[in-house]
């Protein structure tokens, strides 16, 4: 070695073709030493199973011109991928990358397995090409996670199926002509899939999505909650649809400087779950037509003094302002019915008043019991 923490050359050579167990006594022995295969050409399937690189490791431009296997293997510093060619099945399941790690236009023509592996930092996928089955299921990304611009060309589509993302995570500009699976996936923060391109099926079942951070581009979370409704909406997964819609105008309230859109979603969110509540419209339209039917009876009390007037009857004149059709309508409304009865022939503009502002009420209630109704059939 030129340099006494750079394994490389014919060193390096020896050294690997000793096998694992001699690898591994090295690297016991050499804490932080650095390992560069740098351009190599691999030409036989290559065994780095259970494999321990103490320190950065760099395959930069290496080609794997047969099946190369990394399972278990352990990076302890950075490791460098970027622009590798593996012409046949690479392998990382459960390989552990304690440092940064890039593979930054590397080209897997054939399959890709990271099951279960684990990223400790940043790590990077951008511009790479996947033409066989890429595997990151129960993977876990605890630094920020690039897949910008990554290219799906096979058919056999990518899974991230129970993957676990503690940072952000980037997908803008990938184009996946692939089946892609996200079932599962967990999210500390709002994956960004903005102008990405997806040719077959999408799947975001049970996806969860923990947090929002705190995003000082104004439009950004809004944005990633509408791509991912839009992504929702085109696999035909209502749930999560609805879901992506409340996280869409929940940011569009943080950031928004009119207090009416903040109300507005506020009532959305309170009185209807978005949508996904019936018994909230149904219990608060009950509410409101108990609290006008009081309200009735103390017009009819005071104005114009009808110390005779009849809460039951106030309730019957607050229920057809609710349902204003059918024989109940006809029969409150008829000379000397109810409403004569409580109010005489020359109502207090108050009644009118509160008949609409309750008409109004019960409208909205109504409309938020039928979209939540056609939401739940619909999921």
């Amino acid at each position: 070695m030129t340099d006494k923490n750079i394994l490389q050359g014919s060193e390096l050579a020896i050294l690997y073709s000793q096998g694992k167990e001699a690898w591994n006594f090295w690297a016991k022995n050499n804490p932080g030493a650095r390992v560069r295969f740098s351009a190599t050409g691999f030409g036989s399937a290559e065994e780095f199973a259970g494999y321990v690189f103490p320190g950065d490791v760099d395959f930069y431009a290496c080609r794997f011109t047969k099946d190369v296997d990394f399972s278990a293997a352990k990076f302890y510093g950075e490791a460098k991928f970027s622009n590798c060619i593996f012409d046949y099945d690479a392998v990382f399941e459960n390989a552990k990358f304690e440092g940064e790690v890039s593979f930054f236009k590397a080209k897997f023509e054939g399959s890709a397995e990271f099951h279960n592996a684990r990223f400790a930092k940043e790590c990077s996928f951008s511009n790479s090409v996947f033409k066989g089955t890429a595997d990151f299921t129960e993977t876990t990304f605890l630094g920020i996670t690039h897949f910008l611009s990554v290219r799906l060309d096979g058919t056999d589509g990518i899974s991230f199926g129970a993957a676990r993302f503690f940072d952000e995570a980037l997908f803008q500009g990938a184009k996946l002509e692939g089946p892609v699976n996200f079932e599962r996936a967990q999210f500390l923060y709002v994956p960004d899939f903005r102008r990405t391109n997806f040719s077959a099926h999408f799947t975001l079942h049970e996806i969860n999505i923990y947090n929002q951070k705190d995003d000082t581009d104004l439009g950004s979370l809004e944005d990633r909650f509408r791509r991912l409704k839009e992504l929702a909406k085109s696999a035909e997964d209502h749930e999560n649809e609805i879901s992506f819609l409340k996280g869409e105008l929940e940011s569009k309230a943080r950031f928004s400087q009119k207090k009416s859109e903040k109300l507005w979603v506020w009532g959305y969110s309170t009185f209807s779950d978005y949508g996904r509540s019936v018994l909230r419209p149904f219990f608060t339209l009950i509410v409101s037509l108990l609290g006008f039917s009081f309200i009735y009876w103390i017009i009819a009390l005071f104005f114009p003094l009808n110390p005779d007037a009849s809460f039951w009857d106030s309730l019957k004149v607050s229920s057809a302002i609710v349902i204003p059709f059918g024989s109940l309508s006809r029969t409150v409304f008829q000379k000397s019915g109810p409403f004569e009865q409580l109010f005489g022939t020359e109502p207090s503009l108050l009644v009118y008043f509160a008949g609409a502002v309750e008409g109004i009420i019960s409208i909205a209630l109504i409309f938020l019991i039928g979209l939540a109704l056609r939401n739940r059939f619909r999921i």
